[in-house]
């Protein structure tokens, strides 16, 4: 999977599913989150890409981690010419 396509998938995803009381949107999400994963193994620059929607989404008081911001994932995604 090209980058462009990956990044995408990452900025389509529900990176929030595990909070769903949807038994069947936890499922989906879990399917999509496996194959996310699966997918950032393909090179380092699809694993950056990850990582840095990752850091996004999850980061911040809420979670005990300096904010990663959208500029900061925008920034990484320029980087890698999918942006």
């Amino acid at each position: 999977m090209i980058l462009q396509e990956f990044d995408q998938k990452l900025q389509n995803h529900d990176w929030y599913y595990n909070y769903s009381d949807d038994g069947r949107v936890w499922r989906a999400g879990e399917q999509v989150e496996n194959e996310i994963r699966s997918i950032s193994k393909l090179s380092p620059q699809h694993l950056a890409l990850f990582k840095a929607w990752n850091q996004y989404y999850f980061s911040g008081p809420s979670f005990e981690k300096p904010q990663f911001t959208e500029a900061q994932r925008d920034a990484v995604r320029v980087a890698l010419g999918v942006l």
